[in-house]
């Protein structure tokens, strides 16, 4: 996907290719009739919570892949860490200066639960991936399979 904040529209393409089925099989997979996901899709239609859940359901992937979250500010961001601290197990490692204070730039975080750091772990080499697959494509060279087969990959691994 690209960096800039994408429409639920270009999610819901991106996704479908992503999973290589057409919007008569995404239509199929979600009892939504074709002629809608193609509203959808050319942004002509906005779908309801309820048909976006159906949608997620049928590529296999959280309704939070459509959710775009704005983080403008520290406060958003510290925000997002404190909901993520609440409701997992997130661990903070960091090392201190001789008088007892926190070094800011050693500051790092992990997670107990190693399904989430498997996902973290999938997310950088799609990320790593995705990076090389623009280069590429700046260079004019045939793109490069290893980002769909990663996205494939992190989503399924979210879901589970």
């Amino acid at each position: 996907m690209n960096d800039k904040k994408e429409k639920t529209s270009e999610k819901i393409k991106h996704f479908r290719k992503i999973k290589n089925i057409s919007q008569e099989q995404l239509a199929e997979l979600s009892g939504i009739n074709v002629s809608t996901i193609k509203k959808y899709e050319c942004g002509f239609r906005n779908p309801k919570p309820d048909q976006l859940l159906k949608i997620a359901s049928a590529l296999g992937i959280s309704i939070n892949a459509f959710v775009s979250f704005d983080i403008t500010s520290i406060s958003d961001v510290l925000s997002l860490l404190v909901k993520l601290d609440e409701q997992t197990d997130m661990d903070f490692d960091y090392k201190k200066d001789t008088d007892g204070k926190i070094i800011p730039e050693t500051i790092s975080l992990s997670f107990s639960d190693q399904k989430i750091n498997e996902a973290l772990k999938l997310y950088l080499q799609l990320k790593e991936a995705h990076q090389k697959e623009d280069m590429a494509d700046e260079n004019s060279a045939h793109p490069h399979n290893e980002y769909s087969y990663l996205v494939d990959e992190l989503l399924m691994n979210i879901e589970k």
